[in-house]
């Protein structure tokens, strides 16, 4: 896959392009050559906290789940 390019300069993208946008660690994830980044123990911890709570629908998902078939075809 092509690299995205600035509107500007049609070159390819690096990551001083980014930086008004981006915070500079998701940058430097995004442009690494590494196959596996480490997550922060901090981010993972709470990540396993969210993980393990029960998943609850919102109403808009369970009004549509309770529909028939052929009117969520039809939406």
């Amino acid at each position: 896959m092509q690299p995205p390019l600035h509107p500007g300069t049609h070159q390819p993208i690096g990551p001083q392009d980014l930086a008004p946008v981006f915070p500079m660690n998701l940058i430097e994830q995004e442009v690494s050559q590494e196959r596996w980044i480490n997550i922060p123990d901090e981010v993972l911890d709470k990540y396993l906290n969210m993980a393990s709570l029960p998943s609850v629908p919102c109403g808009k998902a369970r009004e549509i789940s309770e529909l028939p078939r052929e009117d969520l075809l039809q939406e």
